[in-house]
């Protein structure tokens, strides 16, 4: 039999259609998980202009909207925010932005400009510090002259 759900009453939904629901908060079940699956995009539209993502009530990272530019904030004191990714099935840590240090950039494998390597692992004397990378530039540049 159908049964309608009252507006003061509380109900369990199970596989029905809710056609523009306006939700204040969602708990989950047993299995403390949620899931959210549309057959076209998942659009999350915050009229406060933040996201915020929390673990157990402590605040991780706010997407926000300033004038239209996308800030992303680690809320959390001086922890990093890290881009991880599978290189060929292996997983990496492809970049660290450390928090703790004014927001220093943690590359793991160098950095390209417009084609050239850019070393970050020497000082103001590389032919001091590295030399088979920097004879290796030299020796590149000659070749091509």
């Amino acid at each position: 039999t159908d049964t309608i759900a009252g507006i003061a009453a509380t109900q369990t939904f199970t596989n029905k259609t809710l056609t523009t629901p306006k939700i204040a908060e969602i708990d989950s079940l047993s299995s403390g998980n949620i899931t959210l699956d549309a057959e076209a995009d998942i659009i999350l539209d915050a009229d406060g202009a933040n996201v915020v993502f929390k673990d157990d009530g402590t605040s991780i990272l706010d997407i926000s909207n300033d004038s239209t530019d996308a800030v992303l904030t680690v809320s959390t004191q001086d922890k990093d925010l890290v881009i991880k990714g599978d290189d060929g099935g292996s997983a990496i840590t492809a970049l660290t932005i450390d928090m703790s240090d004014a927001g220093k950039l943690l590359p793991n494998n160098g950095i390209d400009v417009n084609g050239k390597e850019i070393i970050l692992d020497a000082g103001h004397c590389p032919h001091d510090e590295i030399p088979e990378i920097v004879n290796q530039h030299i020796l590149d540049w000659v070749d091509s002259i």
